[in-house]
């Protein structure tokens, strides 16, 4: 035999040195490559070659990068692979190495074209360009017929065919393969190692791992390796084939010379002092924790934004729509990518998060039925959180409309304190409207009354004010209109002075009756209670008159008497809608005659809300009382936030065991996707994208959940109020909707699923990041 380790004219290329392995097993170390010493040319197919167990493999892995050796040198290509960190081997293997592993590993949930396209995705090349160039090599395989099946679907024969497509999509400048025929028949085996020998022909470097002697008769040179270290570099091209296949087989002079067996392995107990515990310093943590705090937030952005514009694409690709609008999804896309390229939050040459987005979705839906039973428990928790906020903000809005409108939101009510001796009057009436932030003071005065119609009477409040106040107040008047009659009593006029128009009406002088005269507007505004009372529908009242006779205290009219009207015929002029109790509004010029009284209170109208209790403030400084609709809509919103907190309360335990669902489901799924993992870290997908790759999917499950929970529970919602309407309209002819929720506490709840996605998911993802691709590919 001829044996040599010079090739011609040809450059080194692969370079190792020293080179040595070690495992732990147990409590000790066993070492697998032993000062390996081995010099390779380019474009040359090379096989290594031993038996099983002599540390082909682990020679393969450490060239590939994707184990570290203890001591020595590895290049390739002039790439020191001993030297760089997990992210730079990864991305060396992307770019310059093609693999074929034994066993064919796919991601499973793509087909044919998906897996082969892959390796171009990770270099960020756009999917139509990707999709074009896998089909010419799958159609160069052959197995164009087959692109939209699954790998799992197809025969190992065919499945190897397809693994050579995606090692050569890239074009790789070397093509590393493990026993790629070591499952594969003689005839299909062979076609393999003839597929790989014409690489070589084309320019490219080939390295084999085998120890199967019909895989030499093509190779170039076979480095040999027996019990860790390399033996021998043959030349086949200077040999007789059958003498080598002959010679190969033969381990009896390395035997003989002191080289151990595999069967002896070379253990040695591990040394104590050399394991170091993996611990990082606090500032190191911290570091890591903003990193991966930053890194999931800009993943959650990435997943919002892909999908609007991936919605936004498919949208744009209708047969029906124009040409030139279809076309517009093409520059949507570029000025998508160009966006994020500008961010930096995207190494350049690396998956588009569309792309990205696109394997996150076929990931979840390839079983379906679990996604949708994950999502739906998400939705679940969602949907009753939100049935329950929207009728609990639903009722408080109802609540606060039937309370107060906008309009009376920045109005006040003050009232006179008899500890200060305040009084309301005229004059005080003008000195308010001097207060900052004042608009107008309105005076009432609140009176008892008695109404007589045809056969009914019945006692009412009576309420003595100008028409602005109507006006200003959030009354809803169903028919007619407001009487118009805003002048306040202009003159005094004394009631001992007017004898002619009292009547004594006990002994003890102590109530007077008053005939009011014919010189002042006589007309009513009334409420619904009051016609129900007397009989009268509110489209009948328009025009009729009524009796009205009311009392002034003697607290108002400053006479030391009670004064009592004799009954005065009022026109009704229009009806409001409250429904309480009877009351009526007549103009503030009927007490003119009593003089300069006292009101009971006044109506404080503001410039704006926020300048209410400013307002408020000064008033109350000066003793006066006030009160305001804020104050009982202060109280609604107490009892209600409090309501919304026990819901929420519920909706947050009903969402924490469909979150437990949703991590299940990522943490099984990571399970049965470990060598799917593994393959794709081989090929080129960083730990960085990986861990996208998992948080895309949690974001997914709570996104759709999230959306689809709060369309249901809206909708729920709004079957609920249908429900109560329909009993409200039999009774009350009133259409009532107590489902309402705010914008922003929907994109609340949006934000926290989120947020409950990232944290559900981060584990699965970290994990996923942690998993060491030749691990991965063990996995069973």
């Amino acid at each position: 035999m001829k044996l040599t380790t010079s090739f011609g004219d040809n450059k080194e290329y692969i370079r190792v040195k020293a080179l040595e392995k070690s495992f732990p097993v147990r409590d000790n170390v066993v070492k697998v490559l032993k000062d390996v010493n081995l010099t390779l040319p380019q474009n040359k197919f090379i096989v290594v070659f031993g038996p099983s167990g002599s540390g082909k493999s682990t020679l393969l892995n450490l060239l590939l990068g994707l184990e570290k050796p203890d001591k020595g040198e590895l290049s390739i290509g002039g790439f020191r692979l001993d030297r760089e960190d997990v992210e730079t081997t990864t991305n060396f293997r992307k770019e310059r190495v093609g693999v074929i592993t034994q066993q064919p590993n796919w991601i499973k949930s793509a087909n044919v074209l998906n897996n082969v396209a892959f390796p171009l995705l990770l270099h960020g090349v756009p999917s139509y360009k990707a999709y074009t160039r896998a089909m010419e090599l799958i159609a160069l395989m052959g197995m164009k017929p087959w692109v939209n099946f699954y790998p799992t679907e197809l025969s190992y024969g065919q499945q190897q065919k397809i693994a050579v497509a995606r090692a050569l999509v890239t074009d790789p400048e070397v093509i590393v393969a493990d026993e790629p025929t070591g499952n594969l028949d003689y005839e299909s085996g062979l076609n393999l190692v003839n597929i790989l020998s014409e690489l070589c022909k084309n320019g490219r470097t080939v390295l084999m791992v085998t120890h199967d002697l019909n895989n030499v008769e093509l190779s170039d040179i076979v480095v040999r390796v027996f019990d860790g270290r390399v033996v021998e570099v043959i030349n086949t091209k200077d040999n007789s084939m059958r003498e080598l296949k002959k010679y190969l087989i033969d381990y009896s002079k390395f035997v003989e010379s002191g080289t151990r067996a595999v069967s002896k392995l070379d253990i040695t107990p591990i040394d104590p002092e050399a394991v170091k515990a993996d611990t990082l310093n606090i500032f190191q943590r911290i570091k890591g924790l903003l990193i991966n705090t930053v890194d999931a937030f800009s993943t959650t952005l990435f997943v919002l934004m892909s999908l609007i514009v991936k919605t936004l694409y498919l949208l744009l690709s209708f047969k029906f729509l124009p040409t030139p609008l279809k076309n517009s999804r093409f520059i949507l896309e570029a000025s998508y990518d160009r966006l994020i390229s500008f961010t930096k939050l995207t190494k350049p040459n690396s998956i588009k998060p569309t792309q990205l987005l696109d394997i996150a979705i076929r990931s979840l839906f390839f079983r379906k039925t679990r996604a949708i039973i994950t999502i739906g428990g998400i939705s679940i928790g969602i949907a009753f959180t939100v049935f329950l906020l929207s009728i609990g903000f639903g009722i408080e809005r109802l609540v606060i409309s039937r309370v107060a409108s906008l309009a009376v939101l920045n109005q006040l009510d003050i009232y006179p304190s008899n500890a200060r001796q305040l009084v309301i009057n005229n004059e005080s009436i003008e000195e308010f409207k001097k207060f900052d932030n004042v608009t107008d003071a309105l005076p009432i005065l609140n009176m008892a009354g008695r109404i007589e119609y045809q056969e009914s009477n019945l006692d009412a409040v009576v309420f003595s004010v100008q028409s602005k106040y109507l006006n200003y107040s959030d009354f809803s008047l169903i028919e007619g209109q407001y009487f118009n009659s805003d002048s306040l009593p202009e003159y005094i006029v004394d009631v001992e002075e007017s004898e002619e128009s009292l009547t004594t009406t006990d002994e003890n002088e102590d109530l007077v009756t008053v005939d009011i005269g014919s010189n002042y507007i006589k007309d009513a505004v009334v409420n619904l209670a009051l016609l129900r009372n007397i009989g009268l529908s509110s489209s009948e009242a328009i025009g009729r008159e009524i009796d009205l006779s009311f009392v002034l205290t003697n607290d108002s009219n400053k006479n030391e008497v009670e004064v009592e009207t004799t009954f005065q015929k009022y026109k009704i002029v229009g009806v409001i809608a409250n429904q309480d109790t009877p009351v009526i509004y007549i103009p503030i010029k009927t007490i003119e005659m009593f003089g300069n009284i006292d009101y009971t209170q006044a109506r404080i109208v503001t410039s704006d809300q926020s300048m209410v209790q400013s307002v408020r403030d000064s008033f109350e400084i000066q003793g006066y009382k006030t009160t305001s609709v804020l104050d009982t809509i202060t109280q609604i919103e107490q009892l209600f936030n409090t309501a919304r907190t026990v819901f929420l309360a519920v909706g947050i335990v009903a969402l924490s065991v469909a979150s437990l669902g949703m991590f299940n489901t990522l943490t099984v799924s990571l399970l049965e996707r470990t060598k799917e993992v593994g393959i794709m870290k081989v090929i080129g997908l960083s730990s960085r994208e990986t861990k996208q790759l998992f948080l895309s999917e949690s974001i997914l499950i709570s996104l759709f959940g999230t959306i689809v929970g709060i369309i249901g529970g809206l909708l729920g919602g709004f079957i609920f109020s249908l429900l109560i309407s329909v009993i409200s309209l039999s009774r009350a002819n009133l259409f009532v909707n107590i489902s309402y929720l705010p914008l922003e506490t929907a994109l609340l709840i949006l934000v926290v699923a989120l947020l409950i996605g990232l944290v559900t998911g981060y584990y699965p993802a970290y994990r996923a990041t942690r998993i060491s691709p030749l691990e991965a590919l063990r996995y069973e």
